[in-house]
């Protein structure tokens, strides 16, 4: 075996049915990050796009006022002291957290 090698190597180079691996020469300049960037940034755009735009939509969006029909541009800390200061919370906490700190099997 002993036919990867390990180096800077230009981009395609294979040599009897062996591969050297390392890092991409373009223009002259070693990129060793260049393609994994690449490769990694498709699912990068699909992830920001799909799981962190919405995320950060919900947070900014629970600071804001609402009334029945619209979302009015004031900013509230009502919803989270209602959560917070409610019994009817600290109750639920009160039975989850024992719960789970005695289940552990």
């Amino acid at each position: 075996m002993g036919c990867v090698k390990m180096g800077c190597v230009k981009m395609g180079c294979v040599k009897m049915g062996c591969v050297k691996m390392g890092c991409v020469k373009m223009g002259g300049v070693n990129r060793p990050g260049f393609v994994t960037a690449l490769q990694v940034a498709p699912l990068t755009l699909l992830l920001v796009a799909f799981v962190v735009v919405p995320l950060a939509a919900i947070v900014v969006v629970s600071f804001l006022d609402y009334d029945s029909v619209q979302i009015l541009p004031r900013l509230v800390w009502g919803n989270y002291s209602d959560l917070i200061f409610s019994r009817v919370t600290w109750l639920d906490f009160g039975q989850f957290w024992p719960g789970l700190l005695l289940n552990r099997t």
